[in-house]
């Protein structure tokens, strides 16, 4: 479906600039769909020049058929859409690996809860395989970190978090035989390795941005591939960590871990959900969101500490 309505579009355009705008997708990603028709049919449909796009004679015999084609295809569409409005809907999610952990179990029972009619489909992987997944109409919407503002995608804040510093309760108690409240941010984890997630993602240049700014002297560094391995290293007295305020909910489940102050003010982390352009987006979508929000938008406050001292208190 999606080749042949790049091919109606550019035939109808005569230009795959005004065709790519009209899908909502890149110039690149519609030159590669009609490649594919093309090769499936065994024909050069468009000859394409520095100042016009022709159809060719194997177009025009193509170009019937695939509007009769797309025309059945989108009345059975709607037809299906109908029907299964009147039973049970379906909505598709995606969430990064740390919101699939933390956030989703008391998302989904809250979600079905509010929305019994609807049928909730989940897909937990990074960002790098979400996105085409939107792109494509595999998923109504996605969600997680440093999410693109991309052409063909519709990129929407959810809330603005950013970074908590996580140590031993152990180790932060006393640092060289001193009080907490004695020394400042920096003295209170330089001991210790610094646990970090793997060398060149998006997360670990993030903090080590954050960390050089604010001074923060590292005598070891040890890298693990997940945020949850990560604190529960920490929960261990392996080491102390910067990670996302989001990370916080999962803090909640170790009684070893405390919260720091920072040096200085956290830098923005926004928390996106990103949706296919030019498509209507599902009613669920933003109660979706909204429910995220409210889950996770006072973390980066008073909120988080009293979040861990509970997990403490239990």
């Amino acid at each position: 479906m999606r080749q042949l309505r790049a091919f109606l579009a550019v035939a109808e355009q005569g230009n795959f600039t005004r065709a790519a705008q009209k899908l909502h997708v890149t110039q690149a990603g519609l030159s590669a769909m009609i490649r594919e028709l093309e090769s499936q049919v065994g024909a050069q449909l468009f000859v394409r020049t520095t100042r016009r796009v022709d159809i060719t004679e194997a177009g025009v015999s193509l170009l019937p058929y695939a509007t009769t084609a797309l025309h059945n295809l989108d009345e059975a569409e709607r037809h299906l859409g109908f029907l299964i409005d009147q039973g049970q809907r379906r909505l598709r999610i995606g969430l990064t690996p740390l919101v699939a952990s933390t956030v989703l179990p008391a998302l989904c029972r809250r979600f079905m809860q509010a929305q019994p009619q609807i049928t909730l489909e989940i897909v937990d992987a990074d960002r790098e395989v979400l996105q085409p997944m939107v792109e494509s109409g595999d998923l109504d919407a996605a969600y997680g970190l440093f999410f693109d503002s991309k052409f063909g995608l519709v990129r929407s804040r959810v809330f603005r978090g950013g970074l908590a510093l996580i140590s031993p309760k152990a180790e932060s108690d006393a640092v060289r035989g001193e009080s907490v409240s004695s020394v400042g941010p920096q003295e209170q984890v330089c001991a210790m390795p610094l646990l970090t997630l793997r060398r060149g993602s998006l997360m670990e240049r993030f903090i080590d941005d954050f960390l050089a700014t604010a001074q923060y002297s590292v005598v070891e560094r040890r890298e693990v591939r997940h945020l949850a391995t990560l604190i529960a290293l920490v929960d261990a007295g392996m080491g102390w960590a910067a990670i996302p305020t989001i990370g916080l909910l999962e803090c909640r489940r170790f009684s070893n871990i405390q919260k720091l102050p920072l040096a200085t003010a956290s830098p923005n982390l926004d928390f996106y959900c990103v949706t296919k352009a030019g498509r209507a987006t599902p009613a669920a979508v933003d109660i979706f969101s909204s429910m995220i929000e409210k889950e996770c938008g006072g973390l980066a406050g008073g909120g988080a500490l009293q979040g861990l001292t509970r997990a403490k208190r239990h």
